[in-house]
């Protein structure tokens, strides 16, 4: 399995923070996909999320949900989600997961 060091760049985001437990970690990711299709927006990358902990709570922190869409899009104010043009990270760690016969588990450990 292969760790490499390499730039993570977006254009056209929609963004969703929340505060969850970590073993719930996956809802956002479906009302993100909800939202996307009810507002007739198109998926063009993954969906990626950042944590922090919640004080000395291991469990429970805020997730920052980003998925990437096929070009701009307005969202309202009162909405859990919003637009953000352009996410760049210069110096993230990728792993191809889908290229290797290891479940997702492993994948986590390493």
């Amino acid at each position: 399995m292969k760790i490499e060091v390499r730039p993570l760049a977006f254009d056209h985001l929609i963004t969703m923070k929340t505060k969850r437990l970590k073993s719930d970690w996956q809802e956002p990711y479906y009302e993100m996909e909800e939202f996307i299709l009810n507002e007739e927006l198109y998926k063009n990358g993954p969906v990626f999320f950042s944590f922090e902990k919640d004080g000395d709570d291991e469990e429970k922190g805020l997730f920052t949900y980003y998925l990437p869409i096929s070009g701009p899009a307005e969202t309202r104010e009162d909405s859990e989600f919003s637009y953000l043009a352009a996410f760049r990270l210069e110096q993230a760690l990728a792993l191809r997961q889908a290229d290797q016969d290891i479940d997702i588990t492993e994948a986590e450990k390493k």
